[in-house]
């Protein structure tokens, strides 16, 4: 391309960041500050790039740009994508001090990303900190509680997790069942956990049992070839 923009620049950054070229959108980014171009807001979903691609040191490296004379001020979504490189390299505590240092209020993502990091790191004490926050901004939100017990239950905290359920029970907090959607010929369905609405309802069922079924009887005969061959 002859002329190139902050524009065209920041467009292929997002294609290739949004699309599994990590690498790729990081090297463009580079590219980019070596023409000169100015990134905007836009720009900085690089940083996701370096969250999937685990690059704690480059994506620090460009957060702390933003403050730079070629950057622009950090949003809060700038600070989630730091919180959740942070969290799942398990700097929890380091992830927890970028959000008490963000110059505006947390809103949920924030914490999200940083109680899905304590899930993989199994961080009940962090956990439960970001628990709290996501219940004052979301009282209603099933899928936090759903989430701190899957962590209590990781960290065989068996009284959290009952109470954790008491709760959700005297609230009459339930989780939002999760859904498939799959396309063909055109037509997209969709599939919920436990629902029976679906118009072919019967024979996806039963396909399912005979796979189920196969499924098992391949699981058998791999054991019973591989007690033959001991």
């Amino acid at each position: 391309m002859a002329c190139r923009d902050n524009f065209t620049w920041t467009s292929m950054i997002i294609g290739l960041a949004t699309n599994g070229h990590e690498r790729e959108a990081l090297d463009m980014f580079f590219e980019m500050l070596r023409a000169s171009e100015t990134p905007d807001d836009v720009t900085y979903i690089v940083l996701s790039a370096c969250t999937h691609m685990g690059m704690i040191y480059e994506g620090k490296r460009f957060f702390a740009s933003m403050n730079s004379p070629h950057g622009s001020q950090p949003n809060v979504v700038h600070y989630g994508c730091m919180v959740d490189l942070l969290g799942r390299a398990g700097r929890l505590e380091e992830a927890y001090e970028v959000i008490k240092n963000m110059p505006v209020k947390p809103i949920s993502i924030v914490w999200g990303a940083l109680l899905g990091a304590c899930r993989i790191h199994k961080d009940v004490q962090m956990a439960e900190i970001a628990t709290q926050q996501l219940l004052q901004l979301e009282p209603g939100n099933g899928a936090v509680y759903v989430l701190s017990c899957n962590i209590y239950a990781a960290c065989k905290k068996w009284e959290n997790l009952r109470e954790t359920r008491r709760i959700m029970t005297d609230c009459g907090i339930k989780k939002t069942p999760g859904c498939s959607l799959i396309e063909m010929h055109g037509i997209v369905h969709e599939f919920v956990a436990g629902d029976q609405s679906h118009p072919q309802c019967k024979s996806i069922y039963s396909k399912l049992a005979e796979l189920i079924e196969e499924l098992k009887f391949a699981a058998m005969f791999l054991i019973l070839q591989t007690f033959l061959l001991t």
